[in-house]
């Protein structure tokens, strides 16, 4: 895949794309830094296709290439050069983070650090908004082996 890219690949302003991930239309929100950048400070729906994995890690994440496709990283050239690979690749509705992450918690919106970050939020939220019961190892298995309910 070579030759250059004829147009440049938009910029979506941070309070463009919160409107985007909320719009009810189809988005893949990737973001290619590698996993410990990501795991320090990322996009709650962002979804981790780090750069050095992207070739082998894009058909199964995103297998419609016209979905929309926003690409996130520091803000140093890195999403532009996946966009460029994706381009090429036939990807044809993508854009860029302006500014990147950084630009993101700048506009006032909420970076999350881990991974797995969604259902980890949510299985927290249910525990404490549902007062839902908890006991240690050594009493689940107490409770296993006799045959409890």
């Amino acid at each position: 895949m070579t030759g250059a890219r004829v147009t440049p690949i938009p910029l979506i302003a941070p309070a463009a794309l919160q409107n985007a991930l909320h719009d009810s239309h189809e988005i893949a929100l990737l973001d290619v830094r590698e996993d410990g950048e990501f795991g320090e400070g990322h996009l709650l729906f962002a979804t981790p296709l780090p750069y050095s994995r992207l070739e082998l890690g894009i058909a199964p994440l995103v297998p419609r290439k016209s979905v929309r496709i926003v690409l996130c990283d520091d803000n140093d050239g890195l999403a532009e050069r996946a966009a460029d690979i994706l381009a090429r690749a036939g990807y044809s509705d993508l854009s860029l983070l302006d500014g990147g992450v950084a630009a993101w918690a700048k506009a006032g919106f909420v970076l999350f650090a881990g991974m797995h970050v969604p259902s980890k939020a949510f299985g927290e939220f249910i525990e404490h908004a549902r007062g839902t019961p908890s006991i240690g190892a050594a009493e689940l298995d107490g409770l296993m082996r006799s045959g409890t309910d």
